[in-house]
C-alpha cells in the first residue's frame, strides 16, 4: 500500500457548483469535496492516478495495451485506447478519485480475482450529531433495499467513523437510482459487492469507497480492501494539509 495525494480542485469546484443549484439530485450526492488523500495499493492500476495529466494517463494506458493485447494491430490497440479515454474523461468529469483494479489469474485451485474500486467524496446530509446509518448505506449503494447484504458493520476510521457492508447481488451503479434487488432479472449474473463510507461527524463530505468483485463469493474479500481504503484515507483540509 502506498499513500497518494489526489487533487481534484477543478473537477470538484464544478461538482460544486452542481450540487448548489440542485441541492436535492441525487447525482450531485457524488463529487465535490476537498482533495483526497487515498490510501490505495501501489500494485494495482488505476485509471485515474495520473490527475489532470491527459498525455501521462494515455501514455499508461498505450504501454497497458500493448502488454495485454500483444497481438493486436496498432489501430485495434487504439481504439481499446480511444474507450479508455472516454471512460476515464467521464469518471473525472463527476468527480471520481479513483477507478482501481485488481487482476489476478487464477492460480491452481486458486479463482481468478477481477475486482473494480472506485472511490468518490460523498454530501453528506446536513450537519447532525446522529447521522441515519441505514439512510447513508442506501445512498451510498444507489438503492434503499439493503437486503442483499451479508454483513453491515460501523468502524473507526482515520477521519472518525465508518459504515461498511458487503453482500452479493447484480452490480448496482455508484450513486444511481436503481430497482430493489428483487426486481432484477433471476437471469442476470451475481457479483460480490461492498461498499464502505468514511467520515468526520458534523462534515460536510465523506469518502465513499464501492467495490464490485466477478466473483460473487469474494464479496468479503474485496469488503476488505473496500474498508482499509476508506479507513485509511483522509481528506486535506488546513488541519490535515501539513500532517
Amino acid at each position: 500500500m502506498d499513500v497518494r495525494n489526489t487533487d481534484h480542485t477543478a473537477a470538484n469546484a464544478t461538482s460544486q457548483k452542481e450540487g448548489q443549484e440542485s441541492e436535492t439530485s441525487q447525482e450531485h450526492i457524488f463529487g465535490g469535496g476537498p482533495p483526497a488523500r487515498l490510501y490505495v495499493p501501489s500494485d494495482w492500476f488505476d485509471f485515474l492516478s495520473d490527475g489532470e495529466d491527459v498525455d501521462a494517463a494515455r501514455r499508461r494506458y498505450e504501454t497497458l495495451i500493448g502488454r495485454v493485447f500483444p497481438s493486436a494491430t496498432a489501430d485495434q490497440r487504439q481504439e481499446i485506447i480511444k474507450g479508455l479515454m472516454l471512460w476515464r474523461e467521464q469518471m473525472w468529469s463527476k468527480g471520481m478519485l479513483s477507478h482501481g483494479i485488481v487482476n489476478v489469474p487464477a492460480n491452481g485451485t486458486e479463482p481468478p480475482i477481477f475486482w473494480n474500486v472506485f472511490a468518490i467524496a460523498m454530501k453528506l446530509p446536513a450537519a447532525s450529531p446522529e447521522l441515519n446509518s441505514t439512510s447513508l448505506l442506501s445512498q451510498l449503494i444507489g438503492h434503499s433495499d439493503l437486503s442483499f447484504a451479508r454483513h453491515v458493520e460501523t468502524f473507526p476510521t482515520d477521519m472518525g467513523v465508518g459504515l461498511g457492508l458487503f453482500g452479493r447481488q447484480a452490480t448496482p451503479q455508484l450513486g444511481t437510482a436503481s430497482a430493489s434487488p428483487q426486481d432484477d432479472d433471476v437471469n442476470r449474473q451475481q457479483h460480490g459487492i461492498a461498499a464502505a463510507l468514511s467520515y468526520t461527524p458534523g462534515a460536510e463530505y465523506g469518502l465513499a469507497v464501492v467495490g464490485v468483485s466477478m466473483d460473487p463469493e469474494q464479496d468479503q474479500d474485496v469488503g476488505r480492501l473496500v474498508a482499509l481504503i476508506a479507513g485509511r484515507s483522509t481528506f486535506v483540509t488546513p488541519e490535515t494539509e501539513d500532517a
